[in-house]
């Protein structure tokens, strides 16, 4: 029983947005429109690095992954790692912040736009994808 109770939570999601973000992904492609649309996929949160009693994770906001595709960005590469309990960054840590301020500098909108409009940004531009 308890293997069977474990099975059932396995695995309910993941494929999900793997397979719906591969769709995505290979449209915008096939239609020439990957290289102006920044597709992003990220969460608030991760997710702790230990199995729950019910099989899962519990939210965990210290360490996390996100996607970054298109726009004419660098991508298809790994930036940041976490340490080896997978529970904190452990080198190049970012946020969610530097993501959207590295997206909205890939269409031309930057601190002085922002200040501007009354905004103030918080994140700092990820290089490595510019």
């Amino acid at each position: 029983m308890h293997d069977r109770y474990f099975q059932q939570y396995q695995d309910r999601h993941a494929w999900m947005l793997d397979q719906a973000m591969s769709a995505l992904l290979d449209d915008l492609h096939e239609r020439g429109l990957l290289d102006e649309t920044i597709v992003i996929a990220l969460g608030e949160f991760g997710r702790t690095p230990r199995i729950n009693v019910k099989a899962g994770r519990d939210h965990w906001h210290h360490c996390y992954s996100g996607l970054v595709a298109g726009g004419g960005l660098r991508v298809g590469q790994v930036i940041g790692q976490s340490d080896a309990q997978a529970e904190y960054p452990a080198l190049h840590p970012l946020t969610p912040a530097d993501i959207f301020a590295t997206a909205l500098s890939q269409i031309g909108i930057g601190t002085p736009q922002l200040t501007e409009a009354g905004l103030t940004p918080k994140g700092e531009i990820i290089e490595e994808l510019v």
